[in-house]
């Protein structure tokens, strides 16, 4: 069933970065989110992605999206790296954004831990600012996933993000 839940993640990330660039954005996300949501999903948001909320349920989470539309033009999210973790995967994701008031271009790094259930996002949480003791789960094999890839996500010498130092405990 894990592998399941990566392809179904993969899949989703695919059709979201195609809803983000239809001609309706809106209508294709709010699609995007029953197709691939359970009706009870929760997104927690990290503190620093505007602010702490958890949204619910799929009118919810469009509430998110409706500010992420209102506020960037153009946003694109390109997973890097999937990670089974049982009933949850961790995605390691560049976000790329321009700005609609400045235009500024973004170009950030963050993790999603969602959990699936029947085939469907349950829960998602953001990861970007990582001092929080709760990152990496209680799921033992998310831990240790995460500290694989704290060894070797980065080059030598490269110093490596927040998140990645945050979820593997390491220096």
């Amino acid at each position: 069933m894990s592998e399941e839940n990566v392809e179904m993640v993969r899949r989703s990330y695919a059709a979201y970065n195609a809803a983000v660039s239809a001609p309706n954005p809106r209508e294709a996300i709010r699609a995007w989110l029953e197709r691939y949501s359970d009706p009870e999903i929760e997104w927690e948001l990290d503190p620093i992605a505007v602010e702490r909320h958890i949204y619910h349920g799929i009118d919810g989470v469009m509430e998110f999206f409706e500010m992420i539309l209102d506020a960037f033009e153009q946003v694109r999210q390109v997973p890097e790296r999937f990670i089974d973790c049982g009933d949850q995967v961790l995605v390691f994701v560049r976000t790329e954004a321009r700005g609609r008031t400045a235009g500024l271009d973004i170009n950030e790094e963050w993790a999603y831990l969602g959990t699936v259930r029947d085939g469907k996002s349950l829960r998602v949480q953001q990861f970007r600012d990582h001092d929080d003791p709760r990152r990496g789960g209680d799921h033992p094999d998310l831990r240790s996933a995460v500290q694989v890839v704290a060894r070797s996500a980065r080059p030598q010498g490269a110093r490596r993000p927040r998140w990645v130092i945050a979820l593997s405990g390491a220096p």
